[in-house]
């Protein structure tokens, strides 16, 4: 694959409201799983070693995460603003529409690295799946809107993962069940779309006789699995028991393993977010110097108390330290956390629950880097 030099991720504290005095628009009722009974999250202390920074305000208010990717030392962030748009900046400059009906959503959106390019991609009001790439992102200009072909209709917002010269896009159709698109990029520039769709039994990874999975939005990684000898996919979710659950996917071959619930007993009122350390636009064997960073990978939900719940490996997955809370003073959180990471170091984004805590305003959106 090709290798581009990864970057410190830079950031602002100049204040700015993201769709200030823009309609929020008419927000769509989801409705949350019921847990039963009083577990939260199972704690366990932090992991050694670990350093983590204090949770610090951006200088943003939106409705979701901001979630980053720096290519070629430039630095992209994209969020929901106020107004259910989606928004980018560039290089940490003025926030800016991606504009039109094609880019309203009510849910976060999604971005990655698309070799030298980047993609944005999120899910429409509509439920259909969009996505554009930068062309010349100092001047706003961006390919228009793309609607994957055929229906897409999504639940719950989807992801993004790059897989050299093409991009899947991993999320959980209206019935609950998992489903992959990949856009290739042929070499004449020319582009090809492709379904991936799986048996219902790989996904039921909720109890028994519980139907569909009722999958939030899945979150994938590309890591290199040791035993495997070669590149998976790790893709993580959340099932109608409320866990977390890891499924390991051969892109090369489609072959998928049995669902197993990441340990710690996890309950998530949210998705789960998931990423690793190292460099994100490909995978290194191992022997590499990067082998170590990138088997560390992150976990990162709302449990059932409304904050923040982070779980860790550095085992690419194999083994988990437990879930834990950050240091620090708890983190409400209105949606999903967001794990933004580069070479040597984690950032988790949420955006703020201003009901539950006053440390911050609300919607605000507050990181908090883990090296």
């Amino acid at each position: 694959m090709h290798r581009t030099t990864a970057h410190q991720l830079r950031r602002t504290t100049a204040l700015r409201r993201i769709g200030v005095g823009i309609g929020s628009g008419r927000v769509r009722n989801v409705i949350a799983a019921t847990l039963t009974g009083s577990v939260l999250l199972l704690a366990t202390p932090a992991p050694a070693g670990a350093v983590e920074l204090d949770w610090r305000g951006v200088g943003v208010s939106s409705l979701s995460y901001m979630k980053t990717v720096t290519v070629n030392g430039n630095t992209y962030d994209v969020t929901r603003g106020l107004d259910n748009g989606i928004w980018f900046r560039f290089n940490n400059g003025a926030w800016q529409p991606l504009g039109g009906f094609q880019a309203q959503s009510y849910y976060s959106p999604a971005i990655v690295q698309w070799q030298d390019r980047v993609m944005v991609a999120h899910q429409g009001v509509d439920n259909q799946i969009y996505w554009t790439a930068v062309q010349n992102p100092s001047a706003n200009q961006w390919e228009p809107w793309h609607r994957i072909e055929g229906d897409a209709a999504a639940w719950g917002g989807i992801s993004l993962e790059s897989l050299g010269s093409t991009v899947l896009f991993d999320w959980a159709d209206v019935n609950g069940l998992y489903r992959i698109t990949s856009v290739h990029t042929r070499p004449d520039g020319t582009r090809s779309q492709t379904a991936i769709s799986f048996p219902n039994s790989q996904w039921h990874v909720g109890p028994q006789g519980s139907g569909t999975t009722g999958t939030r939005r899945p979150s994938p990684i590309m890591a290199w699995n040791e035993a495997a000898g070669g590149e998976m996919e790790h893709i993580y979710l959340v099932g109608t028991d409320n866990h977390v659950w890891q499924i390991w996917r051969n892109p090369a071959t489609g072959a998928t393993g049995a669902a197993s619930q990441v340990p710690g007993g996890a309950v998530c009122i949210s998705g789960v977010s998931a990423a690793r350390m190292g460099y994100q636009d490909y995978t290194v064997a191992p022997g590499d110097p990067q082998y170590a960073n990138q088997r560390r990978q992150m976990l990162a939900c709302i449990g059932a108390d409304g904050y923040v719940w982070i779980n860790t490996s550095s085992t690419g997955g194999d083994t988990w330290d437990g879930w834990h809370q950050p240091a620090g003073a708890l983190a409400p959180s209105t949606d999903t956390p967001a794990i933004n990471a580069t070479v040597n170091e984690f950032s988790i984004d949420i955006n703020w629950n201003g009901a539950r805590s006053g440390l911050f305003p609300d919607h605000a959106i507050v990181e908090k880097t883990i090296r």
